[in-house]
């Protein structure tokens, strides 16, 4: 399952962003994030995500052109002017000292490191088996851990906001399908949201599980403190506007990408059947 996303600051975090030198500071946090980095792993999720598609919809069939139009869609340059852009227009009242202070030399550079680490890994299927079964461990054994991993998860709500975003990106993919011709006679909107919410329990089930085996091996090494601290940001309404940010960017990303995907899926479709 592909697709995801803190310390207690004592002052107000969404303040003036009209600082002098505020776009080098969103850089730096940009960079603080790892955000490069982490899209470059979601493009991989994609390509991969694409050749299912290949597979499956297209039947395997040899079509010259599709990687190509798939490299295209998935960008990495693309990609990221997009999410800053996303990020940009929603942190105009963002205090970039505040949030550096955390992320650059501060508790949260270990986290974001911890995360992109654990994204990395994951992409070996045998390395999210063992994690799958390291939280099976986990609960085997009552590990302490486990509740501080799903008070991250509710308070950041993580499992409705993938769910939501995976929901979106499969609206957006059949009206790719729709737009290219590839569905005689096309579909309804109630049709489209039928056959998407038909999938919602599924989703849930994934997302669920790929989080779990997610956290428990990206914050396997970390003090039970830097987790508490992490726990503790979240609370707050600036670890909540970071977390908002960062989703509804993505999404927004990921929306364009599902209704390119569909295009593009609906237009080798229909040129097979000319």
């Amino acid at each position: 399952m592909k697709r995801l996303f803190v310390f207690l600051l004592s002052f107000p975090l969404w303040v003036s962003a009209a600082t002098a030198g505020a776009e080098e500071k969103f850089d730096q946090l940009y960079r603080a994030l790892n955000l490069p980095e982490l899209i470059a792993v979601m493009r991989v999720e994609g390509l991969e995500y694409a050749e299912e598609i290949s597979e499956t919809l297209l039947q395997g069939r040899v079509i010259d052109d599709w990687g190509g139009m798939v490299e295209v869609i998935y960008d990495q340059t693309r990609m990221e002017d997009e999410l800053r852009a996303e990020m940009t227009a929603r942190m105009q009242d963002a205090d970039f000292d505040a949030l550096l202070g955390y992320y650059v030399g501060g508790a949260g550079e270990a986290i974001a490191k911890a995360e992109l680490d654990a994204r990395q890994v994951l992409l070996s299927e045998e390395a999210e088996a063992e994690a799958h079964s390291l939280v099976d461990h986990m609960r085997q054994v009552e590990d302490p851990r486990l509740e501080m991993l799903e008070r991250l998860e509710y308070l950041n709500h993580l499992i409705d906001r993938n769910v939501t975003s995976a929901l979106n990106s499969s609206y957006e993919f059949y009206y790719g399908l729709i737009d290219s011709g590839a569905i005689p006679g096309g579909m309804s909107e109630s049709d489209v949201l039928r056959e998407v919410w038909a999938q919602e329990p599924e989703i849930r089930q994934e997302v669920d599980r790929w989080i779990w085996a997610y956290h428990a091996i990206a914050y396997e090494d970390l003090t039970d403190d830097d987790v508490l601290g992490y726990i503790a940001f979240s609370k707050t309404e600036e670890g909540k506007a970071l977390f908002t940010v960062l989703f509804e960017s993505f999404d927004t990303v990921f929306r364009r990408i599902s209704r390119e995907l569909g295009l593009t899926t609906g237009g080798f479709l229909v040129s097979e059947e000319i």
